[in-house]
């Protein structure tokens, strides 16, 4: 069954499925356990249209919680994503998405190609070009 369009609060953070397979995911304040739970939850839910592209909005994203990362690390299945879009990421962003990345890989909760499928973009035009790049990737494998 095709999911249509949804959309979900956690906390202050918004999360929208956009069909075929995006979550676009708008950050505001600090991420912590607890949300961390309630995502993984929600991308379960999303089991159907795996894998999933995540396109994480950070422009007003703030702390992310040391447990809420590892959480990540170790719930999220490296086939559940195509590819994670960070929109506006700061570098201190950027470091936290490849340091949980490697520790997905390194425990064995992803793959080599976890750390690859991260991407880091300044629009959302620049966003959609990379959808687009990775559902043609998909297609051809």
């Amino acid at each position: 069954m095709t999911q249509g369009p949804r959309e979900w609060m956690v906390g202050d953070h918004i999360f929208r499925f956009e069909p075929p397979n995006v979550v676009w995911a708008t950050y505001h304040g600090p991420l912590t356990l607890e949300h961390a739970a309630r995502i993984v939850g929600i991308f379960q839910e999303m089991r159907e249209v795996h894998p999933l592209i995540i396109v994480s909005v950070m422009k007003d994203a703030g702390r992310l919680d040391p447990e809420a990362g590892r959480y990540f690390s170790e719930k999220v299945p490296s086939e559940w994503s195509l590819g994670t879009i960070y929109i506006g990421a700061r570098l201190l962003h950027r470091a936290l998405a490849k340091g949980i990345s490697l520790a997905a890989q390194i425990t064995g909760h992803g793959d080599k190609s976890t750390v690859e499928r991260l991407h880091f973009v300044s629009t959302f035009e620049q966003a959609r070009e990379v959808i687009a790049q990775l559902r043609a990737r998909h297609r051809k494998a």
